[in-house]
C-alpha cells in the first residue's frame, strides 16, 4: 500500500512504522512551510518525493493511503482531503483540538469510501487484548471497577519541544489529549458501555517551560490529571489517572475487579513488554502472563484488517476518535478546565 505522510515532527515515527511494514511504501512526505527540512528527513527514510500540497498528492493518485500527524488543530483539513479522496487515512489521537471538530470528522468518515483510523494502538497489545478476553469471557464474574493509569516523564522538567502541547487551542488539552485518550479508548473498548465523567481534577507543575531556542512558553493544559468515570447502564466506575511528568517512571497499569476474580495488566510503555495478573477463587489463587516487548506498530493491524476485510476491523475508527474526545472534554468540564498550578 502507497502512503503519503503529513508531518514532519511526529511524522518520522509514522515513517518508522511504515518502514517496518512489508506491505506498505512511502512515496510522499508532506510538510506546512520547511521544505529543507522535510528533504532531509525524506532522505533519511528514502521518501521520493515531497510536498506542501496534500489534495494535489492525493488527486495525483499514485497513494492509497494518508497517515496524518500533525498537531490536533491543524489536522481537520488535511483528513478532509484524504476522506474526500476516499483513501484509507490515519491519524494521531486525539482525534481533533475539540469535540465539534471529531464530529464533523466522524460524520464526513461514515460519507467516505475510505477508511479511517485513530492511532490507539494500545488496543494492539496482547496484554490488554488477553485481558479484554477475561472480561468478555466471563472469568472476572460481574466487573464493578476499572482502574487505568498511564504515566510517563517525557515532559518532566521545565524544558518542551512543543510549543502547541501546552496550549488548549491547539492541542486540545495537556496529559488528557497525550495519554488520557488512550485509556479513555482501552476502557471502552476492553469493557463496552455508557461511560461518562463524574469527575474530575488537574495539576499543572510547571507555568513556565523554555523551548529549545530559550523562548518562555506560558502554560495553561494540564500536566496531571485524574478523571472519575460512570457507566450508567451498570453503574460500574472506573478512573483514569494520567501523568507527563512523573520523573524515571513509565507505566501502563489496567485493573479490573470482578466478583469473582481481579485482573491486572502493567505494561512499558516504551516497549510493550507487560505481565497479566489474575487473582481468583476462593483461595485468591494468583497466576501471572508474562508477554514479551511488542512494537504495537499500528499499521501492522491497520494493513492486516484492511486486507482481511470489515469483519476484522478492531483498530479505532473516527466514532471511536469522537467517543474518547467527548470524554475528554467532558473531564474539562468537570474540573480539569481550570488546573491547579503545583507551587514551588
Amino acid at each position: 500500500m502507497r502512503f503519503a505522510v503529513a508531518g514532519t515532527r511526529w511524522g518520522q515515527t509514522h515513517l518508522r512504522w511504515l518502514t517496518d511494514c512489508e506491505a506498505a511504501r512511502v512515496s510522499t512526505l508532506c510538510y506546512r512551510s520547511d521544505a529543507e527540512r522535510a528533504r532531509e528527513i525524506a532522505d533519511q527514510w528514502k521518501v521520493p518525493r515531497i510536498s506542501d500540497d496534500v489534495p494535489a498528492v492525493l488527486a495525483n493518485g499514485d497513494v492509497d493511503a494518508l497517515a496524518v500527524a500533525v498537531p490536533p488543530d491543524a489536522r481537520e483539513d488535511l483528513l478532509n482531503a484524504g476522506l474526500d479522496a476516499g483513501v484509507l487515512v490515519v491519524t494521531d489521537k486525539p482525534l481533533a483540538h475539540d469535540a465539534a471538530t471529531a464530529a464533523r470528522l466522524a460524520e464526513r468518515a461514515r460519507a467516505s469510501t475510505g477508511r479511517a483510523v485513530v492511532c490507539f494502538q494500545w488496543r494492539g497489545n496482547p496484554a490488554l487484548r488477553a485481558l479484554r478476553d477475561l472480561c468478555a469471557g466471563g472469568e472476572l464474574g460481574t466487573v464493578f471497577t476499572v482502574d487505568l493509569e498511564f504515566q510517563h516523564d517525557f515532559m518532566a522538567g521545565d524544558a518542551t519541544r512543543w510549543r502547541w502541547r501546552h496550549h488548549r487551542a491547539a492541542g486540545g488539552a495537556g496529559a488528557l489529549a497525550d495519554l488520557g485518550v488512550h485509556m479513555f479508548d482501552v476502557l471502552r473498548w476492553m469493557l463496552p458501555g455508557n461511560w461518562g465523567v463524574e469527575s474530575a481534577r488537574a495539576l499543572i507543575t510547571a507555568p513556565k517551560r523554555t523551548l529549545t531556542d530559550g523562548e518562555i512558553v506560558d502554560c495553561e493544559s494540564e500536566d496531571i490529571a485524574d478523571v472519575g468515570l460512570i457507566d450508567s447502564g451498570t453503574a460500574r466506575r472506573a478512573r483514569v489517572f494520567v501523568s507527563r511528568v512523573c520523573t524515571g517512571y513509565r507505566t501502563i497499569r489496567v485493573a479490573v475487579q470482578g466478583t469473582a476474580a481481579t485482573a491486572v495488566v502493567e505494561a512499558d510503555p516504551n516497549g510493550g513488554a507487560a505481565t497479566l495478573t489474575l487473582c481468583a477463587g476462593p483461595d485468591a489463587r494468583r497466576e501471572t502472563r508474562t508477554f514479551p516487548g511488542d512494537a504495537m506498530n499500528p499499521y501492522d493491524r491497520i494493513l492486516a484488517e484492511t486486507a482481511a476485510g470489515p469483519a476484522a476491523w478492531d483498530m479505532a475508527g473516527f466514532d471511536d476518535g469522537l467517543a474518547a474526545q467527548l470524554l475528554l472534554e467532558e473531564a474539562l468540564r468537570r474540573g480539569a478546565d481550570s488546573p491547579l498550578v503545583v507551587t514551588r
